[in-house]
Protein backbone atom coordinates (compact mmCIF):
# COMPACT_ATOMS: atom_id res chain seq x y z
CA UNK A 1 0.00 0.00 0.00
CA UNK A 2 2.95 2.27 1.05
CA UNK A 3 4.58 1.58 -2.81
CA UNK A 4 1.19 2.36 -3.75
CA UNK A 5 0.92 5.76 -2.16
CA UNK A 6 4.51 6.82 -3.29
CA UNK A 7 3.79 6.14 -6.19
CA UNK A 8 1.04 8.06 -7.31
CA UNK A 9 2.26 10.77 -5.08
CA UNK A 10 5.48 10.69 -6.86
CA UNK A 11 3.03 11.44 -10.69
CA UNK A 12 1.42 13.79 -9.69
CA UNK A 13 4.18 16.08 -8.54
CA UNK A 14 6.06 14.92 -11.84
CA UNK A 15 2.78 16.61 -13.81
CA UNK A 16 3.84 19.38 -11.37
CA UNK A 17 7.24 19.69 -12.06
CA UNK A 18 7.05 19.44 -15.94
CA UNK A 19 4.90 22.03 -16.72
CA UNK A 20 6.76 24.86 -14.36
CA UNK A 21 9.91 23.47 -17.11
CA UNK A 22 8.02 24.95 -20.62
CA UNK A 23 8.26 28.23 -19.27
CA UNK A 24 9.75 31.18 -20.73
CA UNK A 25 13.38 31.67 -19.91
CA UNK A 26 14.10 28.10 -18.47
CA UNK A 27 16.77 25.91 -20.49
CA UNK A 28 16.60 22.47 -22.14
CA UNK A 29 20.00 20.76 -22.01
CA UNK A 30 20.77 17.18 -22.91
CA UNK A 31 22.12 14.80 -25.63
CA UNK A 32 22.61 11.35 -26.80
CA UNK A 33 25.01 9.03 -27.02
CA UNK A 34 24.81 7.56 -30.40
CA UNK A 35 26.94 4.38 -30.51
CA UNK A 36 29.91 3.30 -28.10
CA UNK A 37 31.39 -0.20 -29.79
CA UNK A 38 33.99 -2.46 -31.07
CA UNK A 39 35.15 -4.97 -32.98
CA UNK A 40 38.29 -6.89 -31.63
CA UNK A 41 38.41 -10.60 -33.00
CA UNK A 42 40.55 -11.56 -36.10
CA UNK A 43 43.43 -10.00 -35.17
CA UNK A 44 41.69 -6.76 -36.20
CA UNK A 45 40.05 -4.17 -34.41
CA UNK A 46 37.91 -1.45 -34.50
CA UNK A 47 36.33 1.48 -31.77
CA UNK A 48 33.47 3.75 -32.82
CA UNK A 49 31.76 6.57 -30.38
CA UNK A 50 29.31 9.17 -31.17
CA UNK A 51 28.25 12.40 -28.63
CA UNK A 52 25.70 14.44 -29.48
CA UNK A 53 25.14 17.40 -27.04
CA UNK A 54 21.80 20.05 -27.20
CA UNK A 55 21.00 23.26 -25.26
CA UNK A 56 17.96 25.71 -26.14
CA UNK A 57 16.24 28.06 -24.27
CA UNK A 58 12.43 28.49 -23.95
CA UNK A 59 11.81 31.91 -25.94
CA UNK A 60 7.99 31.80 -25.11
CA UNK A 61 6.30 28.92 -22.98
CA UNK A 62 6.82 25.50 -25.07
CA UNK A 63 8.71 26.87 -27.57
CA UNK A 64 12.72 25.80 -27.15
CA UNK A 65 14.94 27.53 -29.32
CA UNK A 66 18.96 26.58 -29.33
CA UNK A 67 21.60 24.01 -31.04
CA UNK A 68 22.97 20.51 -30.86
CA UNK A 69 26.70 19.73 -31.94
CA UNK A 70 27.35 16.16 -33.31
CA UNK A 71 30.90 14.43 -32.04
CA UNK A 72 32.21 11.13 -33.70
CA UNK A 73 35.43 8.97 -33.39
CA UNK A 74 36.25 5.99 -35.51
CA UNK A 75 39.47 4.02 -35.63
CA UNK A 76 40.57 1.13 -37.57
CA UNK A 77 44.03 -0.58 -36.30
CA UNK A 78 46.05 0.13 -39.41
CA UNK A 79 43.54 1.72 -40.81
CA UNK A 80 43.88 5.08 -39.57
CA UNK A 81 41.39 7.06 -36.76
CA UNK A 82 38.51 9.13 -38.68
CA UNK A 83 37.11 11.94 -36.60
CA UNK A 84 33.50 14.17 -37.58
CA UNK A 85 32.02 16.32 -36.19
CA UNK A 86 28.46 18.52 -37.10
CA UNK A 87 26.27 21.48 -36.41
CA UNK A 88 22.88 22.60 -36.08
CA UNK A 89 19.82 24.35 -35.17
CA UNK A 90 17.20 22.99 -32.81
CA UNK A 91 13.82 23.89 -32.16
CA UNK A 92 10.98 21.99 -29.75
CA UNK A 93 7.65 22.90 -29.49
CA UNK A 94 5.17 21.47 -26.94
CA UNK A 95 1.61 21.31 -27.53
CA UNK A 96 -1.05 21.16 -25.04
CA UNK A 97 -3.63 18.55 -24.92
CA UNK A 98 -6.15 20.91 -26.66
CA UNK A 99 -3.90 21.70 -29.23
CA UNK A 100 -3.36 17.61 -29.98
CA UNK A 101 -6.69 17.09 -29.67
CA UNK A 102 -7.89 19.29 -32.55
CA UNK A 103 -4.78 17.83 -34.34
CA UNK A 104 -6.32 14.52 -34.59
CA UNK A 105 -9.99 15.67 -34.64
CA UNK A 106 -9.17 17.53 -37.78
CA UNK A 107 -5.70 17.36 -38.88
CA UNK A 108 -6.59 18.74 -42.80
CA UNK A 109 -8.35 22.51 -41.35
CA UNK A 110 -5.21 23.39 -38.71
CA UNK A 111 -3.06 22.59 -41.65
CA UNK A 112 -5.01 24.78 -43.98
CA UNK A 113 -4.35 27.36 -41.01
CA UNK A 114 -1.11 26.85 -40.99
CA UNK A 115 -0.22 27.17 -44.71
CA UNK A 116 -2.70 29.87 -45.70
Amino acid sequence: MKKIFFLATAFCLTGMVSKAQLEKGNYLIGGTIGSIGGTFQGGGSEFNFNLSPKAAWFVQDRLAIGGQVGLGLRSIKDGGTTVSYSVGPLARYYFSKSEVGELVKRPRSLLKQMLA
